[in-house]
Parts: structure tokens; C-alpha cells; sequence
């Protein structure tokens, strides 16, 4: 198996996509394969990227909007529906279907379920965090700012 094929999986919200999809252009510039999954309400554009989509079991658009719902979705319906793509598309595995194995997973750091897929299957993965510095250094810094006397520990300010 000398030819790499990626599987790149975001987090299907504004913000993971796009900073992923560039990442996975630059892999294609170096030669490398790549299957970017999305939802199938994301699914729009299709590139130099081979793009698919799986289902991502919410209904209503009302229902993408609640924290709790797309979580459940993320960790059951897409994990599941990952697995079977990946057992699709690797699932020839004759020696012509070479540029199509998927030998690396990249997936969004909030898509843990990808790797977890990944690792269960013997395939290397990554981890990509679209995550902004500033978010970065605050989150690393709400200890500091508690012990500080800047926040309590609810998050609420001193007055």
C-alpha cells in the first residue's frame, strides 16, 4: 500500500469546516488522497475534494440548534455512519483499489469518535483543533483568572 489516502472529518459546525478543507488542499497539493466526510445538510460543494456525506439524524433545522441534540447525533448517528463509510470504501481492498484504502483519519479535536473508529480499525489518525489561539489561551488561563479573584468558579465576575 504505498499510495496515502486521508479521510478528513470535521466537526459540522460554521468554523470547522472550512479551516479542515484547507488543510485537506494542502494535502492534495502534496499528492495525498483525500475523502472529506460532511453531514448531508453541510454536503453543497463539491471541488477538487472527493466529498461525501452522511446523515447526521436530526430532522428539523430547529433541532440542529440545540447543544444536546447535535451532540447526541455527533457520538451516535455520525460515529455509526463513519464506520460504515470507511468499511465501504475500504471494504474492496483488492490490490487495483489501492488509492482508495484509507490509511489516515484527520478529524476535528471535538470528533473524538473519528479517531476512536480509526484506532479500532488500525488506521492512523490525527487530530486537527480549528480552534482560535485567543479561545486557546483563555481556556488555558481560567484557572489563573479564578485564582486571581477575576471569576469565581461558576464564571461569574466580582463586582
Amino acid at each position: 500500500m504505498s499510495n496515502k489516502h486521508v479521510l478528513a472529518v470535521p466537526f459540522p459546525q460554521n468554523g470547522h469546516i472550512l479551516p479542515l478543507m484547507q488543510v485537506s488542499l494542502c494535502l492534495v497539493e502534496q499528492g495525498i488522497r483525500v475523502t472529506f466526510v460532511n453531514t448531508e445538510f453541510n454536503h453543497k460543494h463539491k471541488d477538487r475534494l472527493r466529498l461525501v456525506s452522511i446523515p447526521e439524524g436530526i430532522d428539523s433545522d430547529e433541532d440542529r440548534k440545540h447543544p444536546g441534540k447535535l451532540r447526541e447525533a455527533i457520538y451516535g448517528t455520525i460515529a455509526r455512519n463513519l464506520e460504515n463509510l470507511i468499511k465501504e470504501i475500504n471494504g474492496g481492498g483488492g490490490d487495483d483499489d489501492d488509492d482508495e484504502i484509507i490509511t489516515c483519519v484527520v478529524a476535528d479535536a471535538v470528533m473524538v469518535s473519528a479517531v476512536e473508529i480509526a484506532v479500532k480499525k488500525g488506521i492512523r489518525a490525527a487530530v486537527f483543533n480549528a480552534t482560535p489561539a485567543t479561545v486557546m489561551t483563555l481556556v488555558y488561563n481560567i484557572p489563573r483568572l479564578i485564582i486571581d479573584g477575576i471569576i469565581h468558579n461558576d464564571g461569574e465576575t466580582f463586582p
